[in-house]
C-alpha cells in the first residue's frame, strides 16, 4: 500500500533469488483550492490578507494573483494566507487566484473587485423629531455582504439585503434632536459619499392663502405656510386628507373642493407630516356679500364721474364692485363697506344699473337696482370755444367745443364726413345743423355749418334729455395760430433744411428756444421756411364745404400777410388743408435775433399778440 508522499522500493523475488531494489517515487495530490475569504474587495481599498481555502497545499505552494505570485504563507495543507497590496484592487473588474505547488496549479477562481458603495436613496429621507426607533432603508449600488450604514460616522446594526439594498436599524434616541445626519455606507475601509438625513421639528401650520373663502364659493387651490413639512406631507380638512402638493419645507398646496366650502362656518385644518400632526387651525367660510343699499341711492345721468357707497355684510379684502357684469375700481372699507369709482361713461344717459359685489372666492351677492335719472344737457358758462385757437369767437367752418354735462348718453367719435347727430346728440349755429366729430357727457367736438351771418348767434344741443341754447360769437374772421404745448410759441415746423424728427430726418423739427421742450427746438434762421398752423382764416377758393372729410389745398379768398419781430414775412402758401384747419408756408424775414412776435391779418383781423417765435 501507498502511505503517502515520498517513494518505495521495488524488487523482483524469483527462485530464491532478489533483484536489487528499485526506487518508485509517490507524488503528492495536485493542490485544489476551495474558497477565498474575502471573497471579493472595493476597488481603491485598502491592502489586506487573503485566506485561501483548499487541499493539498505544500510549505512550497504560492498563491497567484493574475499568475503574480504573492507573499505566501502556509498555514497547513488546507489553509494558505496572502498579502494583496492597495495597487492590485485600484480598478473595478476580477483577479484570478490560483495556487502553485512546484510545477501543479489549480484552477483559477475569480475574485471580484467591485465598485465603491454609492447611496441613490434613503427612505424614509427624513423623520419627525422624537419619533419612535425605525428601520432606515438605504437603496444604492456596491453594496456587498459585511458593509456596514454609517450615521454620522458610527456603525448602525445593518443587514445586507442585495447589490443595491441595505436596511440599518435607528434608535429613538438618534433622532432625539432637531439636525442634519450624514449617512454613509462603508465595507473594507471605502465608504460611500454622505447622503443628508433631515430630523425635522413638528410640521406648525403659520398662515394661508387665502384666509378664507365665501360660501357658495367655487373651488379654489389652499395655500398652506409653516414650517417641518417634508415630501409627503398631506393637509386635512376637519380631519379629511386633501389632494396636497408638496412645495417647500414651509409651503404646501391643497386642492379644496366647492361642496367643502358651501355652508358659512369654519373647517378644522391641520398637517401631517413625518408621522407628526400640526396643530389644528380654523379656517374660515364666510356667508357670501350682502348689499343692503347704495349712496347714492339714484344718480343723475349727466355723464359726471362719482364714488359710489355700498353698505353691506361680507365684504372682503379683493371684493370687486360690479356694474352692469363690469368691474369697477373697488376700495375695500371694511366688512361692511365698499366704495366703488364709477366712469363718466357709466353715469349718462337714463335707465337701470344693477350694482352685485362678488367676492375673490367666487361667491357673489343678489344684485341691487340703481336708478338713472334722465339729465337734460347743460353748458358750462363761457363753455362754447374755437377748438385750437386763443380767440373767444367762431367762425363758419371752423372746429368748436362745447363743455358741460350730460351732453351725450355715452362717447362716440365719428370718422369721415362727419354727421349732423352723433350717439343721440345733435347741435345747431344759427339754426344750422353742426357737423359733430366726437360726443361724450362732459364735451363735444364739432365743425360749425358754413354761414355768412356775423355777430351774437344761438348754439342749441340737443339729446334725447332735453335741449339747452348758449349764445356766442360769429365771426367771419378769428385768425389764431395755433401753439406748441402749454406755451406762447407758434407751432412752426421748419422745412429748410430738411426737417427732424416726426416731420422729417434731422435733429430737429420745430422751431423755439433749446431745451425748453421735451421734443427738439431751435431758433429758426432768417431765409429759412416754416410751415405754421392755424383757423379762423375764413373762406377758400374754391370753397370746402363744412363737414366733408379734407385733404388737399384750398387757398384762402382774402390776402393773409404775416409778421415777424415787425419784419413782413414773405406768405409762400396761406390756406386750408385739412377740414377747418389752415397751413401757412413762410419764409422768415430779416429781423432781430430772440423770441419775436408773430402777426396774422386776414379780412380786417389779426391774430392774438403774444404769440413768440425764436429767431437766431
Amino acid at each position: 500500500m501507498i502511505g503517502g508522499a515520498g517513494s518505495v522500493n521495488v524488487a523482483v523475488a524469483t527462485g530464491g533469488v532478489v533483484s536489487p531494489n528499485f526506487p518508485f517515487p509517490v507524488n503528492p495530490p495536485p493542490p485544489v483550492v476551495t474558497g477565498l475569504v474575502p471573497a471579493s474587495a472595493i476597488a481603491s481599498g485598502l491592502a489586506f490578507t487573503l485566506t485561501v481555502n483548499g487541499t493539498g497545499f505544500t510549505q512550497s505552494s504560492t498563491v497567484q494573483w493574475n499568475g503574480t505570485p504573492l507573499p505566501t504563507t502556509f498555514g497547513d495543507a488546507t489553509v494558505l494566507t496572502a498579502f494583496v497590496s492597495a495597487s492590485q484592487i485600484a480598478t473595478v473588474g476580477s483577479a484570478s487566484v490560483t495556487v502553485s505547488s512546484g510545477s501543479v496549479s489549480t484552477a483559477a477562481i475569480k475574485f471580484a473587485i467591485n465598485a465603491p458603495p454609492a447611496i441613490t436613496t434613503l427612505s424614509p429621507a427624513s423623520i419627525v423629531v422624537g419619533s419612535p426607533a425605525f428601520t432606515l432603508t438605504v437603496a444604492g449600488t456596491g453594496f456587498v455582504s459585511g458593509a456596514q450604514v454609517q450615521w454620522n460616522g458610527a456603525a448602525l446594526p445593518t443587514t445586507f439585503v442585495s447589490g443595491t439594498q441595505m436596511t440599518a436599524s435607528v434608535s429613538a434616541g438618534l433622532i432625539a434632536n432637531v439636525g442634519g445626519v450624514t449617512i454613509l455606507v462603508n465595507y473594507s475601509g471605502v465608504s460611500s459619499s454622505g447622503v443628508t438625513f433631515s430630523i425635522n421639528g413638528p410640521p406648525a401650520i403659520t398662515t394661508f392663502s387665502p384666509a378664507s373663502a365665501t360660501a357658495g364659493g367655487v373651488a379654489f387651490t389652499l395655500a398652506v405656510n409653516g414650517t417641518g413639512f417634508v415630501s409627503g406631507a398631506a393637509v386635512t380638512w376637519n380631519s379629511a386628507l386633501l389632494a396636497t402638493k408638496f412645495v417647500s419645507g414651509t409651503q404646501l398646496t391643497a386642492s379644496v373642493t366647492a361642496s367643502l366650502v358651501a355652508s358659512a362656518g369654519s373647517a378644522t385644518i391641520a398637517v401631517n407630516s413625518g408621522g407628526a400632526t400640526s396643530i389644528s387651525v380654523a379656517f374660515p367660510i364666510v356667508a357670501p356679500p350682502v348689499i343692503t343699499s347704495l349712496n347714492p341711492a339714484t344718480v343723475a345721468g349727466s355723464g359726471v364721474p362719482f364714488t359710489l357707497t355700498l353698505a353691506g355684510t361680507g365684504f372682503q379684502t379683493g371684493t370687486i364692485v360690479q356694474w352692469n357684469g363690469s368691474p369697477l375700481a373697488t376700495t375695500y372699507v371694511s366688512g361692511t363697506q365698499l366704495t366703488a369709482a364709477v366712469p363718466a361713461n357709466l353715469a349718462a344717459g337714463a335707465g337701470t344699473a344693477s350694482i352685485v359685489a362678488s367676492n375673490s372666492g367666487g361667491a357673489s351677492s343678489a344684485a341691487m337696482k340703481l336708478p338713472i335719472t334722465s339729465s337734460p344737457p347743460a353748458v358750462t358758462q363761457g363753455g362754447v370755444v374755437p377748438l385750437y385757437s386763443s380767440t373767444a369767437v367762431i367762425q363758419a367752418g371752423s372746429w368748436i367745443s362745447i363743455y358741460g354735462n350730460g351732453l351725450a348718453n355715452g362717447v362716440y367719435i365719428w370718422k369721415g364726413d362727419f354727421p349732423a347727430a352723433l350717439g343721440g346728440t345733435s347741435v345747431k349755429i344759427n339754426n344750422k345743423p353742426a357737423f359733430l366729430w366726437s360726443v361724450s357727457p362732459t364735451q363735444i367736438n364739432l365743425q360749425a355749418p358754413n354761414d355768412t351771418t356775423s355777430g351774437a348767434v344761438n348754439v342749441v344741443v340737443t339729446t334725447a334729455s332735453g335741449t339747452t341754447t348758449s349764445t356766442v360769437t360769429l365771426a367771419a374772421y378769428g385768425a389764431s395760430f395755433s401753439l406748441l404745448p402749454g406755451s406762447p410759441y407758434a407751432a412752426a415746423v421748419i422745412l429748410t433744411p430738411n426737417g427732424s424728427g416726426a416731420f422729417g430726418g434731422g435733429a430737429y423739427d420745430l422751431a423755439g428756444p433749446v431745451s425748453k421742450f421735451a421734443f427738439s427746438t431751435r431758433p429758426v434762421k432768417t431765409g429759412e421756411t416754416i410751415e405754421l398752423f392755424g383757423v379762423g382764416f375764413g373762406p377758400t377758393n374754391p370753397p370746402v364745404p363744412a363737414g366733408k372729410a379734407f385733404s388737399g389745398a384750398a387757398p384762402t379768398a382774402s390776402t393773409v400777410t404775416i409778421t415777424i419781430g415787425g419784419a413782413p414775412a414773405k406768405v409762400l402758401f396761406a390756406g386750408m388743408t385739412q377740414s377747418g384747419v389752415y397751413q401757412f408756408n413762410v419764409v422768415v424775414p430779416t429781423t432781430a435775433s430772440g423770441d419775436q412776435a408773430i402777426l396774422a391779418s386776414v379780412g380786417g383781423a389779426t391774430t392774438p399778440t403774444g404769440v413768440l417765435i425764436t429767431v437766431q
